[in-house]
């Protein structure tokens, strides 16, 4: 497993003239969350682990996509489609 540290002029650079400029243009990321609780329709509880992941890689240029499995504890009955979607999401980032 790679890891990934934010490091001034070796993951990102800073222009007083042009901002912030990620440098790992040339990276892609995956991020697998699982949650006992799913959050569609849940009111005022948010999740915020994939937004936070999502902005942290697109500010060094890394391009990210997310896959969760929300629910597998609060949606016990329907366990095996909630892994099945996203087994089949895994397998269809890794196939491109």
């Amino acid at each position: 497993m790679d890891r990934c540290y934010c490091v001034s002029n070796k993951t990102f650079s800073f222009n007083s003239e042009t901002g912030f400029e990620g440098l790992c243009n040339d990276k892609k990321a995956v991020s697998i969350i699982v949650s006992g609780f799913d959050y569609k329709n849940s009111g005022d509880i948010k999740e915020y682990a994939s937004p936070t992941l999502k902005q942290n890689f697109n500010f060094i240029g890394v391009s990210s996509e997310q896959i969760s499995a929300f629910g597998v504890d609060q949606n016990r009955d329907q366990l095996d489609s909630i892994l099945g979607n996203a087994k089949l999401k895994i397998k269809n980032v890794m196939d491109r």
